[in-house]
């Protein structure tokens, strides 16, 4: 039953089982974090005792099934109270627990190792900040730590009495040695290799409170709304939510486009964390009626959809065919709005709350603002148009006199400009194709228009007067020039995401945000334009490191933290040394990805030039091949003598001798077929002179097995199968192979 030997073990076991629970009570806040680490220690560390103890005395193993049984009632309790996702995690503490009191065997260790493992992957799931990190760094060392510890101990079991157990496994050089390799190497792979894609987000997030909901769905009602026309995004609610009318309106219905930005401040705070697998234009206000300084929502009217699961269903069919899916989960932070983010065309929302409100624009808000913790899911349909978003409601009917309304501070001169920039194309798309480029190519990007308030009114004074300003100057202007050539269009504020933290892999959205421009194109529907100079559509990072987006993410880091407060703390001079050191890691990574690049140009030109270039592509061909061959082969013979547990030992040891002639046997060293094993043994200690007395033990094993009348005891033969398996890894490695030392012995 593979007892545990070494006592060094269970102290490996209790800094897997502690870091994991410091992890995920981290996520609680630091009153958890030091509340439930001390209780987790003494829990840990008094269990873990008494399974030590388990090893010397026959303890009844009931105490660990009680404890079991109490935490699955107590975790069937909390499921009520504070939801399954809750009552599991307890659950398996409990089972932890229980494990350490019967731990005996490695067998009890691994599964509180497998335990562990899921807690840290509950806890990495449900982070969303570059702290965590630290936590997953310390959990894989103990980790490394402790199956260090396990191996070690499996292979003095045989060795070893009952009586020297408290031996030390391995020395401290080893573990630092090891975990100086690991942290070496998980760095090079985390920084250098391709980045994987990252996951589609289509589940109900695990966290985000119930205190959203309304009591009833009476609660929600309320006098005095109107109709409230649903627009061409959101005009359908699916079958599986229940609309109903309300009164009032539940966004901001005004947008001033020369303040929005400097109510809250150029201070970069964090708005919300955003896992979605591409950049986003992340909607928040839709606008349709400007009098030339202030952008407004004229219909109060909305639709309220009750929905007790928190499951709400807009416009169900969608034509995947022309479009995709695109998936999103959002962690508020600093947001304080009861409008959600999110991006063009939602189809399904998981919020947690059994209440949402939806306008004319298809905005979607919330009973009360959201607060700091929120998550909720989304998921929305986008099709890409000549690299512009499009929502594809093309088939609905809108209202075109909402989105057609000019203020008359926007003159002729405006119809002038408009006409002339597009005067050779004939489709709507590309007169909004050829404004938007007209306006990022000629005018540029300045935030030294906020807080100007002309006469003239604000787009003709951006046209013609000053000729530069920020995203809601742009977007206004590029509106109306559009609504003077009868095409509808909208004003839409939020914000983009386009920079994820390539630690955590979420977008950290921040103020300011931003504007653009929404046109109604049939067949089409709604299609999305930035207009913004230095702006345009947004683009996801194509570099396939993860060093060069880390080098950009910490340098902006470090310019808002400059920016602020904090520009001469400690932390900025800590990122400041980081950034440093990552510059000369690329530095020096470019310059060996130059000389390779330039050795294999020489080498083709070498080729070329040569005219036997056949020749040596057959001979790499060849030599990689015979390679493969070595490599390959050796891992099949492993993994035949791993496979072969359940065989008697005398069928082991032979199938162990008979892979090892194999494994010699490609490396270009085979034996006669009129030579003796010993004759043989001979022949390979001639070539690994260190490995002679291995391959005698191995050869006597073998002979005992092949021609003996005794059976072999399980010692000779696990000590036999580890020096085949020696013996085997010996044959694999092509830079020195086995052959090139016979060729120098000759």
């Amino acid at each position: 039953m593979n007892p545990i030997r070494l006592n060094s073990l269970y102290s490996g076991a209790f800094a897997l089982q502690w870091i994991a629970l410091l992890a995920a009570f981290s996520l609680e806040g630091t009153v958890w974090l030091v509340a439930g680490g001390l209780v987790g220690a003494i829990i840990f560390a008094v269990s873990l005792h008494i399974g030590k103890q388990g090893r010397h005395h026959q303890y009844n193993e009931s105490f660990s099934q009680i404890v079991m049984a109490v935490s699955f009632f107590l975790s069937l309790l909390i499921c009520f109270v504070l939801g399954i996702e809750k009552g599991v995690f307890y659950l398996l503490l409990g089972m932890i627990v229980a494990g350490n009191l019967s731990m005996t065997t490695r067998r009890n260790l691994y599964f509180t190792y497998l335990g562990t493992l899921f807690i840290v992957l509950y806890a990495a799931s449900r982070s969303y900040g570059n702290i965590f990190t630290i936590w997953i760094i310390l959990y894989v060392l103990a980790g490394v730590f402790t199956l260090m510890l396990a191996h070690t101990d499996s292979r003095l079991e045989a060795s070893l009495s009952d009586d020297n157990y408290d031996r030390p496994a391995i020395s401290l050089a080893a573990v630092i040695l090891v975990t100086l390799c690991l942290l070496l190497g998980t760095g090079s792979i985390y920084l250098l290799f391709p980045r994987l894609p990252p996951v589609q987000v289509s589940a109900f997030p695990s966290s985000g409170g119930t205190d959203y909901d309304a009591d009833s769905l009476e609660d929600n009602r309320s006098g005095g709304g109107g109709s409230g026309e649903t627009g061409g995004t959101q005009g359908k609610a699916g079958s599986q939510a229940e609309p109903m009318q309300g009164g009032g309106t539940g966004i901001k219905d005004s947008h001033a486009p020369r303040d929005i930005s400097l109510q809250g401040g150029f201070d970069y705070s964090l708005m919300f964390y955003l896992q979605a697998d591409r950049p986003l234009y992340v909607r928040t206000h839709v606008y349709n009626d400007f009098d030339g300084t202030i952008w407004r929502y004229t219909d109060p009217g909305e639709i309220s959809l009750y929905r007790p699961h928190r499951r709400f269903v807009f416009d169900g069919v969608v034509p995947e065919d022309k479009g995709s899916i695109v998936y999103q989960h959002y962690i508020i932070q600093e947001y304080n709005d009861a409008s959600l983010p999110l991006a063009l065309r939602p189809t399904v929302v998981r919020f947690p709350g059994n209440t949402l409100r939806v306008n004319g624009e298809g905005s979607i808000t919330a009973l009360r603002p959201l607060q700091e913790g929120t998550s909720y899911a989304v998921e929305s349909y986008q099709q890409i148009v000549a690299s512009h978003l499009a929502d594809g409601s093309g088939d609905q009917e809108i209202n075109r006199r909402r989105y057609l309304q000019v203020p008359p501070q926007v003159t002729d001169r405006t119809t002038q400009m408009a006409e002339e920039i597009t005067i050779d194309v004939d489709s709507d798309l590309d007169r909004a194709i050829r404004i938007e480029s007209y306006l990022q190519e000629n005018y540029p990007y300045s935030l030294s228009s906020y807080g100007i308030h002309p006469e003239a009114g604000l787009v003709e004074w951006f046209l013609f007067d000053n000729r530069k300003g920020h995203c809601e100057l742009f977007a206004s202007a590029m509106i109306m020039m559009l609504r003077k050539l009868d095409i509808p269009a909208r004003f839409v504020a939020g914000y983009t995401s386009d920079d994820p933290n390539p630690i955590t892999g979420y977008q950290e959205v921040r103020n300011p945000g931003h504007a653009w421009v929404e046109a109604w194109l049939p067949p089409l529907g709604w299609v999305t334009f930035d207009p913004t100079a230095d702006w345009g559509e947004i683009q996801s990072s194509t570099s396939p490191m993860l060093i060069i987006p880390l080098i950009h993410y910490i340098k902006e880091q470090i310019s808002q933290m400059q920016q602020g407060e904090d520009g001469e703390s400690w932390l900025v001079k800590l990122l400041q040394v980081i950034h440093s050191f990552l510059q000369i890691i690329w530095v020096m990574v470019k310059k060996i990805i130059f000389v390779l690049s330039t050795g294999w140009e020489l080498f083709t030109v070498w080729l070329k030039m040569s005219g036997a270039w056949w020749v040596t592509l057959i001979l790499i061909s060849l030599t990689a091949w015979y390679v493969m061959r070595l490599w390959i082969g050796g891992q099949l013979a492993l993994i035949r003598l791993a496979l072969s547990s359940e065989q008697a030992n005398e069928s082991r040891v032979m199938l162990g001798w008979y892979e090892m002639e194999s494994a010699f046997a490609r490396s270009g060293i085979s034996r006669p077929d009129s030579a003796t094993p010993y004759e043989f043994q001979l022949r390979i200690g001639s070539f690994l002179p260190q490995k002679i007395n291995g391959v005698d033990i191995l050869c006597s094993a073998f002979q005992q097995a092949r021609y003996g009348n005794r059976p072999l005891n399980n010692s000779d033969m696990e000590k036999a199968l580890r020096i085949s398996s020696q013996l085997i890894r010996s044959t694999m490695h092509p830079l020195l192979p086995l052959w090139l030392k016979r060729f120098f012995r000759k």
